[in-house]
């Protein structure tokens, strides 16, 4: 089985799976369930459910449920030509790790529902497994989300295999919320004899909001609002454009803010800002290594400058904004809650600040849109939220997990560790859908998910494979 399992992934990777593109993906899974006298259902929202039989022994042994979504994400290299749309995945092996050529592999998830297809394919002493595949994880959880589980109400836990480290198994997921600041920004005309400035604070670490934020970095345009909110105190300037960011989910690394001054006081702009970039070197000498500021004359002149009350209420806004890591978990020094200003622009006459709140705890996620709905009060903005999807939440007893702690502690000789993930995962909404569920969330080794690098440790998937059989076998 050890060379089976990496030939069903093979067999995924044939196949194009782009969010949205799993209809060739859900004829192969039907055909898989068909050819071994397997049941087998498909929804509308590209969902597949293959049911197993508890093999004899096994009768009496209570059912499971297993997941792994079938969609990837589809980066490739500048200049590829390669069409996720109709061309298979190209795999490297390269010594132990399984990689794509100039593309990104889809490890996550296939290397997850290649081990479902094995322990449905092999013949072992199981429990009544049920095996769903899930569709567009990836671009929202859609499928997920319109999954009908109904007629499953008895199955009592769930094992999870969209984890991503082998020997740590996840107890807990952040529920996740996308915010909006609106703030009116009406343009003059602008003649008067200037220099236009463009001030650029860049070389931040940046990184996903969800899992780098425990490591406290700085944010480009909260540092970059500092600024221009020190630099009001000395200098005279008028707002041209101001930018930040380029992902609701991730710690912008660079922002740009474009003013005009009395070409005297330049000078005293490139003091000003080189002094409170010094300080905040100062803030974050543990954690950023490289921010810089520039300041350089714009060669592109802006006619019209935003108005003077608009810069004050995106300063203001900036300024009380929670961002950042807002809660940890003491005993594992883990995050619990955070809050991200990811994005930064000027559109349709409007500035746009928007980004992310997360929590491990539902109620901590609703109270910081609390908190920004009252904000938007006090700073004359408009906030909306979209996109919400909830939490995961810890439970601090969990057969399903203590047996998976046992099965390793044999395999393995040592304790796998038992942790919270900062970011969205599916068992958020089956937990919702079935309250009662048992879940747990296990995987092997994979780096560079979601992008050209992503990579796959064949030896990581073979024993985390062996790990689940042997789980399956004894629960």
């Amino acid at each position: 089985m050890n060379e089976r399992l990496i030939e069903l992934f093979e067999q995924l990777a044939a196949i194009p799976r782009a969010s949205g593109n799993e209809k060739a993906v859900c004829d192969y899974l039907e055909n898989f369930a068909r050819q071994r006298g397997l049941t087998c259902t498909r929804d509308d929202s590209r969902n597949v459910i293959i049911e197993k039989p508890a093999s004899t022994n096994k009768k009496n042994s209570s059912a499971v449920f297993l997941q792994a979504h079938t969609d990837m994400v589809c980066e490739k290299a500048v200049g590829s030509n390669h069409d996720f749309a109709k061309d298979p995945i190209t795999l490297i092996r390269d010594g132990d790790l399984l990689k794509a050529q100039d593309t990104s592999l889809g490890a996550d998830n296939g290397i997850g529902v290649a081990m479902m297809l094995a322990a449905l394919e092999e013949n072992f002493d199981n429990p009544r497994m049920v095996a769903l595949f899930t569709a567009e994880e990836e671009s929202g959880m859609g499928g997920v989300k319109n999954l009908a589980l109904d007629k499953y109400a008895d199955v009592p836990a769930l094992i999870n295999l969209d984890a991503e480290d082998e020997g740590i198994f996840l107890s807990s997921c952040a529920g996740g919320v996308r915010f909006a600041f609106e703030i009116d920004a009406p343009v003059k005309l602008y003649g008067e004899e200037s220099t236009q400035l463009s001030i650029t604070v860049k070389g931040f670490n940046g990184g996903h909001s969800g899992l780098m934020i425990n490591r406290e970095n700085a944010n480009a345009i909260i540092i970059l609002a500092r600024l221009l909110r020190t630099l009001l105190r000395d200098v005279w300037f008028k707002l041209m454009d101001i930018s930040g960011g380029g992902k609701e989910n991730s710690i912008p690394s660079m922002a740009r803010a474009v003013i005009a001054v009395k070409p005297e006081e330049v000078s005293l702009v490139r003091k000003v800002a080189d002094a409170v970039i010094a300080e905040v070197r100062g803030e974050y000498a543990e954690t950023e290594k490289s921010i810089t500021v520039e300041c350089t004359e714009n060669e592109e002149l802006f006619g019209t400058h935003i108005d003077g009350g608009s810069l004050g209420k995106l300063l203001n806004l900036m300024l009380l904004l929670p961002n950042g890591l807002l809660k940890r978990n003491l005993k594992n020094n883990t995050a619990v809650t955070s809050s991200n200003v990811g994005v930064l622009k000027v559109e349709g006459g409007k500035i746009i600040a928007s980004g992310m709140i997360r929590s491990n705890i539902d109620s901590c996620k609703e109270h910081i849109c609390t908190q920004l709905t009252a904000l938007a009060r006090m700073t004359g903005s408009v906030f909306t939220t979209s996109n919400d999807y909830p939490a995961w939440e810890h439970k601090s007893t969990s057969r399903i997990r203590d047996h998976f702690i046992k099965v390793y502690l044999k395999q393995y000789n040592k304790e796998p560790n038992v942790e919270s993930v900062h970011a969205g995962l599916e068992c958020a909404y089956f937990a919702k859908k079935i309250p009662s569920l048992d879940i747990i969330s296990v995987g092997c080794d994979i780096r560079g998910a979601h992008s050209i690098r992503e990579n796959v440790s064949v030896s990581s998937a073979l024993r985390t494979y062996q790990l689940l059989k042997t789980a399956l076998q004894t629960y």
